[in-house]
Formats: C-alpha cells, sequence, structure tokens
C-alpha cells in the first residue's frame, strides 16, 4: 500500500493531489490512474499514470500536464474514458469568476509507451457541468461520447446532453449531438442547508450529496449507459435522492430509463455508478442513507433480459457502523465521491463494486470506510452436458459428461429407451438409448 502523495512524489508539480480517478482497460491489460494537483491557477496539474504492465504493483509511466495554460483557473474532479486509440480526460475548471469544463484528448498509444513527448489536444467547453466521458468496449468504435446533465426541470421534462470526441488523437474534433431527456423531471441539488440533505442514524447532521452530476458512463454493444443520483420531488424542496441510470442510443435515443427510488422518502441513495458487462447485464453500486440507519453501501442488478427499464430489488451488502460529521471547519458534511463499479475482466460476465461506508471510529474522529461486493450473476447451477456421441447404434452405449455451472454436488437423470431409465451418477454411460430428457 501507498499513499497517492508518495506515489506521485517523483512527478513535477505533484504537491497537493486530490480526487483519485483508476480503472483497467482489459484491451490493453494496462491501468490508467487520473489525479489533479493544486487548486492553485497558477500551479494547478493534471496527473496521469500507465502501469507499464497488467500489475498495478509493478512500475508505472508518469505523466504531468499544466492545469491552465493561462494559469486563471484550477482543475477539479477529474473524468476519463478510453476507446482503441483515444484517451480523453475532463475536469471542471474553476477561478477568473467563472467556470468552464477542460477537455483533453490523449494518444493512447504515446501513453502506453512512454513517449518522451506527449501531444495532445485540450478544448475549452463552456456549455456543460462535469462532462463525463464513455469508457468504451467496443474495440472497433472510432469516437468517444460524454454526457452531462442538462437540466432536471424544464417543461416538465428533465434532460442529459450528448457530445463526441471524434477523429484520430492528431486532430481531435468535438461534436455536439443533443438532448435525451424523459417527462420525470428531478432537481439537481438540495438547495439548502449547504447540500447537507440525506439523514442518518445517531446524529440531526446530515451528510453531503452534492448535486445531480453524472457519475460515470460506459459504451458497450453499441450502446451507451450512464448514471447519476437526482433530487426529487423537482422543485425548490426536494425530500429525498433517488439513484437514476440511463441506457441511450449513440444519437440521443432513450433506450432504457430508470431509477432507484423509495417515493415514501425513508430511503435516500446517492453516488452511483454503473457497469455492463458482455451480455448486457447492468449492476449498479451507490450509497443508501436512512434516519434508520448509518450510511451504507448497497447496489441493484438487472439480468439483460429482464423487463425494459426495471432493476431488480436493491441490496445492502455493507451496512453503516457509526454515525459520521466531518467538515474541517467549513460547512459541508461531505461525503462521496467515492463509487466504483466495473466488470471483471477474467470473464467479462462479474462483478464488481466499491461503496463508502460509514466505518465504526478507532477514536474520537468520524471516519468512512470502502467496502467490495463481488457479484456473479450467473451463480445459479445450469444443467449443462456433452455425449461422446450424437447418434446411438443400437446395443451399443453412450458417454454422458457433466458440464454444469457452479459446481453441483448432486444429480438426477432421467433417459427414456436406456436401462436403467435414472441415475444420480454425475457421468453415467447408458446402453440402447434412443433419446432423453434432462
Amino acid at each position: 500500500t501507498v499513499g497517492s502523495g508518495a506515489f506521485w512524489l517523483s512527478t513535477p508539480g505533484a504537491g497537493g493531489v486530490f480526487d483519485p480517478k483508476v480503472s483497467y482497460d482489459p484491451y490493453e491489460n494496462r491501468w490508467l490512474l487520473i489525479m489533479p494537483a493544486n487548486s492553485d491557477p497558477s500551479i494547478s496539474k493534471l496527473l496521469i499514470a500507465v502501469s507499464e504492465t497488467h500489475d498495478p504493483t509493478g512500475d508505472w509511466y508518469m505523466y504531468s500536464f499544466d492545469g491552465d495554460p493561462e494559469d486563471t483557473h484550477w482543475f477539479d474532479y477529474p473524468n476519463y474514458g478510453f476507446n482503441k486509440d483515444k484517451i480523453v480526460v475532463t475536469g471542471n475548471m474553476f477561478g477568473g469568476g467563472s467556470v468552464y469544463v477542460a477537455v483533453y484528448v490523449f494518444s493512447k498509444e504515446d501513453l502506453y509507451n512512454n513517449a518522451i513527448d506527449i501531444e495532445y489536444t485540450r478544448f475549452k467547453v463552456n456549455d456543460g457541468f462535469t462532462i463525463v466521458p464513455a469508457k468504451t468496449y467496443d474495440q472497433e468504435e472510432e469516437d468517444i461520447y460524454m454526457v452531462y446533465n442538462a437540466g432536471g426541470n424544464s417543461g416538465g421534462y428533465g434532460y442529459v446532453s450528448l457530445k463526441k470526441v471524434t477523429g484520430p488523437p492528431e486532430d481531435p474534433q468535438i461534436v455536439n449531438i443533443g438532448l435525451a431527456g424523459v417527462p420525470e423531471p428531478w432537481s439537481n441539488n438540495s438547495y439548502m442547508n449547504a447540500g447537507n440533505f440525506a439523514p442518518q442514524l445517531g446524529s440531526d447532521e446530515r451528510i453531503n450529496t452534492v448535486d445531480a452530476r453524472m457519475e460515470n458512463m460506459v459504451y458497450r454493444n453499441g450502446k451507451l449507459w450512464a448514471t447519476h443520483h437526482v433530487y426529487l420531488p423537482a422543485g425548490q424542496n426536494p425530500q429525498r435522492s433517488a439513484v437514476q441510470w440511463w441506457n441511450l442510443s449513440p444519437e440521443g435515443e432513450v433506450l432504457q430509463w430508470g431509477r432507484v427510488d423509495d417515493p415514501d422518502g425513508g430511503m435516500f441513495f446517492a453516488f452511483a455508478t454503473i457497469a455492463v458487462n458482455a451480455v448486457e447485464d447492468v449492476l449498479i453500486g451507490f450509497g443508501s442513507f436512512s434516519e434508520n440507519q448509518y450510511a451504507s453501501g448497497s447496489y441493484a442488478m438487472r439480468y439483460a433480459d429482464d423487463p425494459p427499464n426495471t432493476l431488480r430489488a436493491y441490496y445492502q451488502y455493507k451496512d453503516g457502523e457509526a454515525p459520521y460529521f466531518k467538515t474541517f471547519g467549513a460547512s459541508r458534511n461531505r461525503w462521496g465521491d467515492y463509487t466504483s463499479t466495473f466488470v471483471d475482466p477474467a470473464d467479462d460476465l462479474d462483478f464488481w463494486t466499491l461503496q463508502e461506508y460509514a466505518a465504526l471510529p478507532p477514536g474520537s474522529q468520524d471516519e468512512w470506510g470502502t467496502w467490495w461486493a463481488y457479484l456473479d450473476l450467473h451463480a445459479i447451477a445450469e444443467a449443462d452436458f456433452t455425449s461422446n456421441i450424437s447418434e446411438v447404434p443400437v446395443n451399443s452405449g453412450v458417454n454422458f459428461m457433466e458440464h454444469s455451472k457452479i459446481n453441483p454436488t448432486t444429480w438426477q437423470w432421467t433417459v427414456e429407451g436406456g436401462p436403467p431409465s435414472a441415475s444420480t451418477e454425475q457421468n453415467p454411460q447408458r446402453s440402447a438409448v434412443q433419446w432423453w430428457n434432462l
């Protein structure tokens, strides 16, 4: 284990690092870590590290880039996405009496091969806030799509907006795709109490849930999947927060949409991330809050063939252990943004999610912790077998080989026309078989 300060120690301009974002690129078998450094516009930096191999405990290539060439804004809240040849990093830029989003476009080949001179393109985007690029899991996709919350309550609709980075890494362009909306409006924040909004057991102090910015997006099988949390009902006095998820076409058509929500207002849900596996099963990890419990970690999932626009009932996999209140002398009782959900690259089917919970403090100062959950959504025994032959001549035999998933310990075979007609062996042998029904 190494702290972030020590990790970046040899990198120029790496003082005061914050907001780490890390993920694994399964197609190049490399780890990618993004962090900003310094909140002073004159020395703000964007730091990027790429593991030299698939092993994150080995050596890394380390890079430092100017956060603002004009030295008027500082780089905050990074997000990044990748495809086969590009890495796109975005960040909110604060200072100089204005806010904008910086979009950096890098050549993946240059970053992954420790090129001496890293050339990149930096765009200044004035429409949008917290623009989130997609991690792209289609190996032939040319573009990197980006999404942001475009307003939760306009004419009875809530909207997100899509852009894309297109073209080669050395000459990229940003193209506006447009709005995607649903007739289910929301509020973008809590408008009160400095954003301290989510209740908790054992304390009157509420937990800060920031705002309804997008958290992450993935591109899979020609579709986009994204998530964030929103405030309900829409208006100036929301009473709860809910996780909201989107399934969009690259053109911005809403294919599916849904929420993890408690309309009664007893449960609050926030800080969500989404992952989609090779067969389009979905997992969303998030935090869960209530006046009847401590801040906890949860997830919800759907199989690809579940009814559209639905998730199965959420599961709280890590219960909080204590109240949490820590403002560092300011007004916000900050929580998040530590949430991460990914597909296991070993089989491209199973999931991991990492969520925050209120940990039992060892001393007088409240603490949060993080807890992993691993999900094999296909961990249900399904009968499967092969045979050594497909047609069985009279007075001969056939051997069955069982290949069922999840290692069953008992078996029941029914074989019509073959003595005997039933078996509890794992791999039975039968003679004079005509046909069978399992």
